[in-house]
């Protein structure tokens, strides 16, 4: 599929409850927010629809000035206490405003993905009906690619386990070793 046809959605917007009372988002990964890894990746791409799912502006300011200056436009979650899926309904929803034929759904706390493997999964979309998922060749997981006629059964999605039913009957493509590797707790972070 071409990526000019492709809404990347950034879900940034989560509570991070693992993660204790410190915003994960803004914690610092290498030197810099943990947030700003996914984002100039994405920025860095061909895809000109990017959409950054995040929290109300007096919670993380620096997050949204951050990703304004880099051509996302901000969709808020005024209620993250919702899970994932309502980051995720919230992203579909705005995706289909750009009249889009597929979304490709990336997680901010997911440093290592490189730029390169996002390319991959918008290369194997054939059609609107494509699920195209990443896998460390153990488990499925994001960033993954929807079609758009998958469009009204991620916006039915309940809870905080994302789209992992839709997940599982998705083509799977091999992300490079330890790059799907997610940030969860303070002890995840790296200096």
């Amino acid at each position: 599929m071409s990526p000019d046809r492709v809404a990347v959605l950034l879900l940034a917007a989560g509570l991070s409850k693992r993660f204790g009372p410190s915003d994960k988002m803004t914690a610092l990964w290498r030197g810099r927010p943990l947030f700003t890894h996914m984002a100039d990746r994405i920025a860095a791409l061909p895809l000109t629809n990017r959409i950054a799912v995040v929290r109300g502006a007096n919670e993380a300011p620096v997050l949204h000035t951050q990703l304004m200056r880099q051509g996302f436009t901000l969709t808020i979650n005024a209620a993250p206490e919702s899970g994932l899926s309502s980051s995720l309904t919230l992203g579909i929803a705005a995706a289909r405003m750009v009249d889009c034929d597929a979304a490709l759904i990336c997680l901010a706390d997911m440093p290592e993905v490189p730029e390169g493997h996002l390319l991959d999964l918008c290369a194997a979309a054939a059609d609107l009906h494509a699920i195209i998922a990443s896998t460390n060749g153990m488990r499925t997981s994001p960033p993954a690619l929807f079609g758009r006629a998958h469009f009204d059964a991620l916006t039915t999605i309940t809870g905080d386990h994302g789209a992992r039913d839709l997940l599982s009957q998705a083509r799977q493509i091999k992300a490079p070793a330890g790059s799907l590797r997610d940030v969860d707790r303070p002890e995840d972070i790296e200096d």
